[in-house]
């Protein structure tokens, strides 16, 4: 038995008696409660990070649906005609030409 476990070792050192080896055990322990601790920080920040991302994306959704509604009414808004009545308006640059030739 004893045999096996040398081999299974590889020539590493283990602990011989049951203290040292509840001692190492409790230590590894810790380090595994730290281990696991800083991963569900990491977690915790990286939800956090998905859900502000997924709002942003959200918020820029909404500003560019509202973008092409206002880009629609400017295109309405430049056109000869009155968004209202529908009559032919003439533009400042027309009536500026028209009136340099009068």
């Amino acid at each position: 038995m004893l045999v096996k476990i040398n081999e299974y070792l590889e020539g590493n050192d283990a602990p011989t008696s049951i203290d040292a080896l509840e001692k190492e055990l409790n230590k590894i322990d810790e380090e595994y409660t730290e281990v696991i601790s800083s991963l569900n920080k990491v977690k915790s920040k990286l939800t956090s990070l998905r859900n502000e991302r997924i709002e942003l994306h959200n918020a820029i959704n909404t500003l560019q649906s509202e973008s092409n509604i206002d880009l629609r009414t400017i295109k309405k808004l430049k056109t000869d005609t009155c968004p209202t009545c529908n009559h032919e308006i003439e533009t400042s640059d027309l009536i500026i030409s028209k009136s340099n030739h009068f």
